[in-house]
């Protein structure tokens, strides 16, 4: 079986129900639980389960917009996001996790690395990959207070420099995330 794969088997004898689950690895015997579990919660007993089944796709991710993030704000969105089989959860918009030279954002931001890095472990543990999510020209006043005033550009060099910068101090401060 491939890694993320598992079988699930019924067999029945005259006084028990043995399910027997066997993945490719303890992350497609962990989806073959959950698989399970969730038949349990729909059918209200535990059901005859013969099934084979493995991911289509090797990325299935919680998408992250805007300043929202979704599957990997929580440890139950984790486990929710986990359960359906997704293998990437987004957590918070880079601009909430950069250490800024602005002293409103300092603090809160630093406070959100702190529990993004738990909860980054936490799905590291379950073999999942955790991203942080932003449209890319997104970027903080701070990054140009020291440049000639003027209004920041894409045609100039010194934009994209910035906006360089912006990435270096995000995985220099969380070097755990997977991506962006």
């Amino acid at each position: 079986l491939k890694p993320e794969e598992f079988y699930i088997k019924t067999i029945r004898s005259d006084i028990n129900k043995i399910i027997l689950i066997l993945g490719g690895s303890p992350i497609g015997e962990a989806y073959g639980i959950f698989w399970l579990l969730d038949r349990i919660k729909v059918n209200h007993f535990i059901p005859v389960v013969n099934c084979r089944r493995a991911p289509q796709f090797l990325i299935r991710q919680a998408p992250g917009w805007g300043k929202i993030s979704r599957g990997g704000a929580t440890i139950e969105q984790i486990n929710t996001a986990f359960r359906y089989g997704l293998n990437w959860v987004s957590g918070l918009n880079t601009l909430s996790l950069v250490p800024w030279d602005s002293e409103e954002e300092q603090n809160e931001n630093k406070s959100n690395r702190a529990k993004t890095k738990e909860l980054i472990e936490y799905a590291h543990s379950l073999g999942m990959k955790y991203f942080a999510f932003s449209n890319e020209f997104t970027y903080h006043p701070s990054l140009f207070t020291n440049t000639t005033g003027k209004t920041p550009s894409p045609c100039e060099e010194e934009f994209w420099a910035k906006l360089q910068e912006k990435y270096d101090r995000l995985f220099s401060a969380l070097p755990e995330l997977d991506g962006v």
